[in-house]
């Protein structure tokens, strides 16, 4: 529908007399009338003022007390001050100061984090602003593209929804992708609807655009919501259908250009010339995409540095968050997105969606005319359903939390659900009555999954029963009762608003976990297992006084010391030590080969290196000769060829796990010839992979660890494990089974790692 020079005569909920879809222009682009001037913007701004209110109440909702979440994800932090300091490392995205490897996602998202810390210098504050302002954003544009086809009280109660949906207050308050992503794609939604209202190629342009940012962001995770948003402007745009797909073909072209622009600038440079690209087997910015971060999540193959074991092939850390949540989306299947550890996070008023999305499409096909209400249909449940089974299905390495691509769908639809119910008939009024009822039973079993605001168990059924019994009643036996209609339908959606609102807010009052956030009442025994594995890695936190001695000991170096994995390298970043990951995020990537290390020490790029935590998993498969840890062919080799520094030179007791390789680049090469091992060939290690550790680790003994006596003692406290089977982390009977036999175990708990031979590592974030 194009905007003609006088704009139609609409009431202020935004749809007219004949009951279809009013074309609500964005600021400065309605016609006045009687003219061709525009609107002034203090005109569509005083239009807009709830769709304001509504938006900076959610700014406030996702920036309140944001300090207590720190340095939240403490890899992309790290990344962030790396970024901040050169504009090489800003445009690869490096992890660490002297640009040896990236972070194992495209740039988009830590641009804006890079950016705000040289602003605003390097804070928690400034690293999580962008994710606070991107959440809010996101909320805006969906308001106003519900609100274009289906009036303002639906685009209130859509942004509403989203602002108050769990994940999305967590993901905008963590420096994770995702609300970047989120916002994106949100956009090229505000986009498309723009493009099916009018037919001009111009906005299937910007939606190419918008979602091409999203896959800098978080690569394919974008291309999920396209199908919706290119199928919404081919069935329902103005204009020819040749006109309609050649606008798409444009859109998609668009699209490719920005997302491969980046992936090209860097592969054109050899990898001797640049960074490692993190998460890659190869070192390039394609395999990223195409293997570990792409295709490979979601058949769950080509995933170097994967992390088998855990429900339905999707890998993890059973229970790895506390409260028997599975982190890592547990196991695969259509009712997936219910589980304990999604469910209470975005799926609250799910089936108020999938009732809202089937009404209008039966509505359309009543009305037999393709126009902007089913486009907007179709976009929103296009996205949704796509994006579900995807979720559901995944194969590869899958974290809760990025179910908030989810959430603008399903919240979009919630609006058009208090849309529809207002014109419904009889038979509509009767299946509002019937999502309602879904929508508090689905939530009674969510509720009943934690032990805190248990009063929402009983509130919210009897309070939606009651709604329901009234509303029909009026709306039967005396239809011009309208107030009391709507009265019982506000009280039936205030019931079913208070427990995602509950959740929301109880986020706000603990620390989120950095690597996997999310918004919970409690906080009790929620743990950041990567965290763990991290401050565990050399047993604790590096003491100030070694700091000091490799500080004072360094001699032009590019690099102060060189650890295994970003677990290791991530917080001291941080606190502004040259510290170079070796191995990338787990220590599993293969930019750490004997030669390329031989290299850098020949050159005097780095002198000292550790492997005495966590890392050591490296290598192709999870466990190749690029690890640090355990049986890995560079830990052997430095073992060997290089001198251990004696704890007692800084004044530290006990082993130390620090080596002095300066001088010892041939002799390195030389070890590496005898370690047994080729590249590329998957070698078992870490504390629980069946390799042991060195003679003379830490932790390991003159004879390195003995898995039998671990095991014996883990069994004497009541702690009986298979073979290759995965521990839960918090469970109370394996946390006293740590503590009693830690006398066998290496410095720091590990975490990740799996009983049985080859032991995986950790997936990246």
């Amino acid at each position: 529908m194009t905007t003609t020079e006088t704009e139609p005569t609409v009431p202020e909920d935004g749809v007219n007399e004949n009951g279809d879809a009013a074309i609500e222009a964005a600021a400065g682009d309605a016609h006045v009338s009687g003219g061709n001037s525009r609107r002034s913007w203090q005109g569509a701004l005083a239009d807009r003022w709830p769709e304001l209110l509504l938006t900076a109440g959610a700014l406030v909702l996702f920036g309140w007390r944001l300090s207590l979440n720190g340095w939240a994800n403490t890899y992309y932090s790290a990344a962030a001050k790396s970024m901040s300091t050169s504009w090489s490392n800003f445009f690869y995205a490096t992890l660490d100061p002297g640009g040896w490897i990236t972070v194992d996602k495209p740039p988009a998202a830590l641009w804006t984090q890079a950016l705000s810390v040289r602003v605003f210098g390097l804070n928690s504050w400034a690293v999580l602003l962008p994710s606070v302002l991107c959440g809010g954003l996101s909320v805006w544009f969906l308001m106003l593209t519900v609100r274009r086809v289906w009036g303002r009280t639906a685009g209130l109660v859509a942004g509403a929804a989203l602002a108050f949906t769990p994940m999305v207050l967590a993901v905008s308050r963590s420096n994770n992708p995702d609300a970047t992503l989120m916002l994106s794609v949100v956009l090229a939604a505000y986009f498309v609807q723009r493009g099916i209202d009018d037919g001009r190629a111009r906005w299937m342009v910007f939606a190419g655009l918008a979602c091409g940012v999203g896959f800098l962001a978080k690569l394919l995770a974008a291309g999920l919501v396209m199908p919706g948003l290119w199928g919404a402007y081919l069935v329902c745009a103005h204009g020819r259908l040749r006109a309609r797909v050649v606008h798409c073909l444009v859109g998609a072209v668009v699209f490719f250009a920005v997302a491969t622009a980046w992936v090209g600038v860097v592969d054109v440079h050899p990898v001797a010339h640049r960074p490692w690209i993190g998460g890659s087997s190869d070192g390039t910015a394609r395999d990223l995409v195409f293997g570990y971060n792409g295709f490979g999540r979601v058949t769950g193959a080509s995933e170097t540095g994967g992390f088998p074991g855990g429900p339905g092939g999707a890998g993890g850390f059973p229970g790895a968050a506390g409260g028997g949540i599975d982190q890592f989306g547990g196991a695969t299947g259509i009712g997936r997105l219910f589980n304990a550890g999604m469910g209470d996070q975005v799926m609250w008023l799910a089936p108020i969606a999938a009732v809202s999305a089937l009404a209008g499409l039966l509505a359309a096909i009543r009305r037999r005319k393709r126009d902007a209400r089913l486009g907007s249909i179709i976009l929103w449940s296009g996205w949704a359903v796509v994006v579900y089974f995807v979720f559901a299905f995944a194969k590869g390495i899958f974290h809760n939390y990025y179910v908030s691509l989810l959430a603008p769908a399903l919240a979009a639809l919630v609006g058009i659900g208090v849309a529809q119910l207002r014109d419904a008939r009889s038979a509509g009024r009767i299946a509002a009555a019937a999502a309602l009822l879904g929508t508090a039973a689905v939530q009674v079993v969510l509720l009943r999954r934690i032990d805190a605001w248990t009063w929402l168990r009983f509130a919210v059924p009897v309070g939606v029963v009651i709604a329901v019994i009234v509303g029909l009643t009026a709306a039967f036996l005396a239809p011009t009762r309208r107030r009391v209609v709507v009265g019982a339908l506000v009280l039936g959606a205030s019931m079913l608003a208070c427990a995602p609102v509950a959740w929301s807010i109880a986020g706000l009052q603990h620390a989120a976990i950095g690597t996997f956030p999310d918004s919970r009442p409690t906080s009790k025994g929620r743990i950041d297992p990567f965290a763990s594995l991290a401050s565990g890695a050399r047993g604790s936190a590096i003491p100030s006084r070694e700091w000091a001695w490799l500080d004072s000991h360094r001699r032009g170096e590019r690099w102060v010391l060189g650890v295994s994995s970003a677990m290791e390298a991530a917080r001291p970043i941080i606190d502004g030590h040259d510290v170079v990951a070796l191995g990338g995020f787990s220590g599993s990537d293969n930019a750490a080969s004997i030669p390329r290390i031989a290299t850098l020490i020949a050159h005097g790029e780095l002198r000292y290196l550790s492997f005495g935590g966590f890392g050591g998993f490296g290598g192709a498969g999870g466990g190749g000769p690029a690890g640090f840890g355990g049986a890995g062919v560079l830990s052997q080799a430095v073992t060997k060829a290089c001198t251990r520094v004696s704890a007692s030179s800084w004044g530290g007791t006990g082993v130390s796990s620090v080596y002095d390789c300066r001088g010892k680049a041939a002799a390195l090469r030389r070890a590496s010839k005898t370690s047994g091992a080729k590249r590329g060939q998957p070698v078992t290690s870490g504390p629980f992979g069946g390799g042991g550790f060195p003679p003379g680790s830490p932790g390991g003994g003159a004879n390195g660890l003995d898995l039998k006596k671990l095991a014996a003692c883990f069994a004497k406290h009541g702690l009986k494990l298979a073979q290759g089977q995965t521990p839960n982390f918090t469970d109370s009977k394996f946390q006293g089974a740590l503590k009693a036999c830690s006398a066998y175990l290496p410095a720091g708990i590990p975490g990740g790692a799996s009983f049985g031979p080859g032991g995986p590592a950790p997936p990246g974030p």
